[in-house]
């Protein structure tokens, strides 16, 4: 009966396509209409979010078309029970029933989610019941239980965790472990083999292996002790020191060096009499390190002096752990674009900007020129209102609108809002001088020889020279070369000179534009005390991204359409409707709703299966009685054990973590202690 409603529906949906034209314009005109198309954009930023309306962009066949879902539509997503707007991942084929803009229902066509991936980081608490937290060395946190690992487990380990999300509670969950000194006596096995058997070659390279994995190790358990407070240092202290002994053993025992960790920061103090460095993280305290005659100090691939050094250099060092003796200093000639934010700034697209080329340029009595340009990449039509400021360029001098603009490839920059013309300059589109865009990847302040890069929207990094001739803009008005940022977004209307031999090719016009929020849709998996009033809230997004951002008392944090500070963030929340600062990671607002499930753990006390129940007591409070659905079986797991059902419960039977429908207590997912291991 389930397939023939569907295909009802399916047709119902296709014979009301072919009688509207999917089009924005009769959208907002007719009673009732169906729509298929693909989900390219999902967005809340409107003052309407606060009344839970968000807007949808769909590509369909006859081009894009914009819906509003509220709180009454109906959304089916496959393998969800009760899905929401932030369950339907961009790039989802959808079939939408409308009427005047607002959807009533859409369908999800069923596809593959991803529902696993790795996260690497230190064991920074294990609760009884059964929450394991890991933090990365980036600072990003997760708390989620453990459905299958190790029964002893303790702060201070380094592990990688593959975290599972469960579709049907919306929870992620902790699917399995392997620690990193367990992966330590694979490879010591391996360098046994190797050396019994010499010929095989592979000797060189495990020892190199077994180095690089220890400083790896060694540096992240490093980062997160020392952002650990003092009541909690004890433990990790202990695992450190355990971690550390175990790697010095075994690169003495196939001689693979000595212990070491990196460090990458700002040098804040140099010492020339005593060769010392200071060192100062990001985000975790001060390195000293020991500058001796073996130290390798280089800077753009070449050796260079320790008198070289200079404070406020971005610096990586690598030491040694015994006696902090440093065995590589390599110089930064700038920052660099951390590759999370260079991600998230390569998928936006600047609103203020088109490229393409121009149709039309209209006169009416007493007004300046209208342009009409057509979107090289999405073949849209967009018309341009003049202005008094308005700037107008060719090949980078300043023109009159004529006619013979017409046909011109241009590049415009407008505010979105009014579509008002703040400049349009032709494109020069000649070998290297094709127009270029990405994002600010590398920046150096002085006059050197590839002091800038450019992270290109397919993914190449491409380096220029800046002169003191080079004309930077930012949204088209003229400013300082001070006020480049990394990740600001390059427009195509850079214009670049082109370079003899090896060199660079030279910024002639450098124009920017500052990178807008960056929206975020997820769960909260992490949170961590930042100090001075702020804190970290780790997301894990529908994708399984894990993003990191800064909860302060500037960001707008609503729930309800009621704002709750701050504090009223918790575990499990789910972000509807976010937004950052994809460079600093400051959220700027965060819309939430409660988590999907409630979680409890504890031991079984009572089945009852005439009634489809079972009774579970936790160790504080009182017990829960949890319904089993009539018409499907929840997925009960044991070992990763599933097929599990209602009737292998029995009464002991540890529950590590059971999800249930806090409204109904109608069962979601239950994962099971192992036997004989009573721990949880």
């Amino acid at each position: 009966m389930l397939k023939i409603g569907f295909v009802f529906l399916i047709l119902a949906l296709v014979l009301t396509v072919a009688m509207q034209p999917a089009n924005a314009s009769v959208l907002r005109q007719s009673s009732q209409i169906g729509i298929f198309g693909e989900v390219v954009n999902v967005t809340g930023d409107h003052p309407r979010a606060v009344a839970g309306e968000i807007d949808i962009t769909l590509n369909t066949a006859k081009g894009p078309v914009e819906i509003t879902a509220n709180p009454g539509t109906v959304i089916r997503v496959p393998g969800m029970e009760q899905p929401s707007v932030e369950d339907i991942p961009l790039g989802s084929p959808v079939a939408v029933l409308a009427s005047n803009g607002q959807a009533a229902s859409i369908l999800v066509k069923p596809v593959r989610p991803v529902r696993s991936r790795h996260f690497t980081g230190i064991v920074t608490g294990v609760g009884e019941d059964g929450i394991v937290e890991i933090e990365d060395d980036r600072g990003r946190k997760i708390s989620a239980p453990l459905a299958d690992g190790p029964s002893v487990l303790k702060p201070g380990y380094m592990v990688t965790a593959v975290l599972d999300q469960d579709l049907n509670s919306g929870a992620i969950l902790i699917t399995g472990l392997d620690q990193a000194l367990d992966n330590l006596k694979r490879l010591q096995a391996a360098l046994e083999r190797a050396e019994k058997d010499p010929a095989t070659g592979k000797l060189a390279a495990l020892r190199q292996r077994l180095n690089e994995n220890g400083d790896r190790h060694l540096t992240m358990a490093q980062n997160v002790l020392n952002r650990t407070g003092p009541s909690r240092q004890g433990q990790l202290k202990e695992r450190f020191d355990a971690a550390q002994n175990a790697y010095g053993q075994g690169m003495s025992r196939f001689r693979a060096g000595r212990p070491s960790a990196t460090v990458s920061g700002i040098v804040t103090s140099i010492d020339q009499q005593r060769k010392l460095l200071m060192v100062q993280p990001a985000r975790s305290a001060l390195v000293q390190v020991i500058i001796d005659g073996d130290t390798a100090i280089k800077f753009q691939g070449r050796d260079i002096p320790f008198s070289r050094l200079d404070v406020a250099n971005r610096v990586q060092v690598r030491y040694g752990l015994e006696f902090r003796v440093a065995s590589r200093v390599s110089v930064s000639a700038g920052a660099t674009l951390d590759k999370t934010a260079a991600k998230v700034l390569l998928a936006t697209r600047d609103p203020g900007e088109v490229t393409g080329t121009v149709l039309d340029i209209e006169r009416f009595p007493g007004e300046l020129p209208h342009i009409t340009l057509r979107d090289k990449e999405s073949q849209h039509t967009v018309t341009l209102n003049m202005s008094q400021e308005s700037v107008v360029l060719r090949n980078g001098a300043p023109s009159a609108v004529n006619r013979d603009l017409l046909d011109t490839e241009v590049t415009a920059i407008f505010y979105p809002d009014s579509l008002e013309l703040i400049e349009l300059d032709s494109q020069a589109a000649d070998g290297e001088n094709s127009p270029i865009r990405g994002v600010i990847h590398r920046f150096v302040a002085k006059n050197l020889p590839g002091n800038l890069s450019i992270l290109t929207r397919d993914g190449a990094v491409r380096t220029f020279s800046r002169t003191g001739e080079t004309v930077v803009r930012r949204n088209g008005r003229q400013v300082s070369i001070n006020e480049v940022r990394l990740g600001d977004l390059v427009r195509a209307n850079t214009r670049i000179l082109l370079a003899s031999g090896d060199a660079a090719p030279v910024l002639e016009v450098l124009s920017l534009s500052s990178p807008p929020l960056a929206p975020i849709h997820g769960t909260i998996t992490g949170i961590t005390d930042a100090g001075q009033g702020s804190m970290r809230a780790t997301i894990t997004t529908n994708k399984l991204d894990i993003v990191d951002v800064l909860v302060d008392a500037d960001t707008q944090v609503v729930q309800k359409g009621k704002s709750i500070g701050l504090d009223g963030l918790a575990l499990g929340q789910r972000i509807v409707n976010g937004a950052y600062h994809p460079i600093s990671r400051e959220a700027a607002r965060l819309t939430v709703q409660p988590p999907r499930a409630a979680r409890i753990s504890g031991e079984i006390t009572l089945v009852e299966e005439y009634l489809s129940a079972v009774t579970i007591q936790p160790r504080q409070g009182d017990p829960v009685i949890l319904i089993f659905p009539q018409n499907e079986n929840p997925v009960i797991t044991r070992q990763n054990k599933r097929g599990l059902k209602l009737s292998d419960l029995k009464a002991g039977d540890r529950v590590r973590a059971a999800f249930y429908d806090p409204a109904t207590n109608r069962v979601l997912r239950i994962v099971l202690a192992p036997k004989p291991d009573l721990d949880y």
